[in-house]
């Protein structure tokens, strides 16, 4: 299997994990106070969660294959 697809399947896992976090605070945060609050709460942790999922994706693809999956520069791969 190819590095993109372990990285691209870990980023959908990690991003849904996060996703289901975000709204779950946010149902907490709605419960004790207002329903604005709740938006801010839920869309600032469901960002965050898409960011920072790619770099954890990246880096446990990296030690599950040994593969660099970081793009180089101008794109092209390097030679071995």
């Amino acid at each position: 299997m190819s590095s993109g697809v372990v990285v691209i399947g870990l980023y959908v896992i990690f991003a849904a994990l996060g996703s289901v976090g975000a709204w779950l605070v946010g149902l907490a945060v709605e419960a004790r106070s207002s329903q604005g609050l709740s938006l801010i709460v839920f869309l600032a942790l469901f960002f965050s969660a898409l960011i920072i999922a790619w770099p954890l994706a990246a880096r446990l693809t990296e030690k599950l294959l040994g593969e660099d999956v970081a793009p180089h520069e101008g794109g092209a791969k390097q030679p071995v």
